[in-house]
């Protein structure tokens, strides 16, 4: 477990998410074969979201600290003042129970961390980047976290940062347009990630009629099939964004380098939908939204600040049960751990037991006629049987007192040698 790091640069972190840029990279390819090549790691995931850029790593060693420098040294330079948070141990533990769980989001709870998280998790299992620590640990945090979040005391939270962000659409065009129904009125959603997908639902919950825009259709048409959405092509769409029909708003949420909606497409607007921008870095030019009401992250993280004092008491209370969720997940580690050791155990006994028993039948034992000595030697097989089942019990105690002890005083000891290859 102490093999076990992670180095994450949040909301909490840098503060303003535009800091969160320089690492947000399109592809971790070249990186990783560097770091295989050059250091000690052993499995790789990496993690990037509006909110936050996370490196869950596993190392052949503990050499936590030459990692992290390596790591640094290939990433592009934060701003000044700027460095990430660092875990190790049982802390990684800790930190993805509680960010698969919501409780390190910006939107206490919500929902699609969890899917950015598989989503990072099966792309590291597809480039070939997990080794068997992380293809341990990983599903064990997803199925505890959703338990851990149903453990949230409060129910009237909204559900995900996509929701909040549609929420404060709908207080925008009422207070613009009174208490004109919303029903029926489209909304044109760019992205096919699962921010998108939130903002599917909850703009359908609300009656709005959807556009989905994406620069594949093939990636949105199960989404459009399933909800009924209308489809279009993002060219198609910055060319003539209201080619279907006026718009109440524009949702975006895509992982492009570059504004997506700029001087040149606001323009062609005939009207003036409300405009929500949950990309990192933007999609749309804040210069030329002036006229625009304008949603972005940084809009909804000063709402979230504002409600401290509830998120604070309900993540409190839900970290109650991180705790047992850790404890579960580390039994179930050393449980892994302790099976070659136990079998390797339980051969080298029999074939003691067997030779010794030879050097017998041999020696002082040779007078014995053969029924006696099959007698003999099943009662030896059975004996070592019953002393397999209490080195299985036996041994598997002493290693999970062993290492619970040591967790608590300075984390989990290095593995031994092959113990996991």
């Amino acid at each position: 477990m102490r093999r076990l790091g992670a180095i994450v640069l949040s909301h909490e972190e840098v503060g303003e998410l535009a800091s969160l840029v320089p690492w947000k990279l399109s592809s971790i390819d070249d990186l990783a074969r560097t770091l295989f090549r050059e250091t000690d790691l052993s499995g790789l995931v990496y993690l990037s979201t509006c909110n936050r850029v996370s490196f869950f790593y596993s190392l052949k060693s503990t050499r936590h600290t030459d990692f992290a420098l390596a790591l640094l040294a290939s990433l592009p330079p934060l701003p000044a003042g700027k460095r990430p948070a660092f875990y190790q141990g049982k802390e990684v533990l800790r930190h993805l129970l509680s960010l698969a769980a919501g409780l390190e989001s910006m939107v206490l709870g919500e929902t699609e961390i969890r899917a950015q998280l598989k989503n990072a998790f099966r792309s590291a299992e597809e480039a070939g980047h997990l080794d068997r620590r992380l293809r341990q640990v990983l599903p064990a945090v997803f199925a505890e976290a959703r338990n851990i979040r149903n453990s949230i005391p409060f129910t009237n939270l909204p559900l995900s940062v996509a929701s909040l962000a549609l929420k404060k659409f709908t207080e925008a065009h009422t207070a613009q347009h009174g208490e004109r129904a919303l029903s029926g009125q489209k909304i044109a959603i760019i992205g096919s990630g699962p921010m998108s997908a939130q903002a599917v639902e909850y703009a359908r919950k609300r009656g709005l009629s959807i556009l989905l825009v994406n620069r594949s259709l093939e990636k949105i048409a199960p989404l459009c099939e399933r909800t009924g959405a209308d489809r279009m092509l993002l060219q198609d769409f910055l060319e003539n964004p209201e080619s279907q029909g006026p718009l109440a708003a524009i949702f975006s949420a895509t992982s492009a380098p570059h504004y997506i909606l700029d001087q040149e497409v606001l323009g062609r607007l005939k009207s003036r939908p409300i405009l929500i921008d949950l990309a990192v870095p933007r999609d749309i030019d804040p210069s030329a939204a002036r006229n625009f009401t304008l949603i972005c992250m940084e809009t909804l993280k000063k709402e979230v600040e504002a409600n401290q004092q509830k998120r604070r008491a309900a993540a409190a209370f839900a970290r109650e049960f991180i705790e047992d969720s850790l404890f579960r997940i580390k039994a179930d580690f050393i449980a892994a751990i302790a099976a070659p050791v136990i079998r390797n155990f339980q051969r080298d006994v029999r074939n003691i037991s067997r030779e010794r028993l030879s050097e017998l039948f041999d020696s002082r034992l040779n007078h014995l006629s053969m029924r006696d000595r099959n007698l003999i030697y099943d009662w030896a097989i059975r004996a070592n049987r019953d002393l397999n089942r209490l080195h299985r019990s036996g041994l598997a105690r002493v290693l999970h007192t062993y290492y619970r002890e040591n967790d608590a005083q300075e984390g989990l000891p290095p593995l031994p040698d092959g113990a996991l290859n």
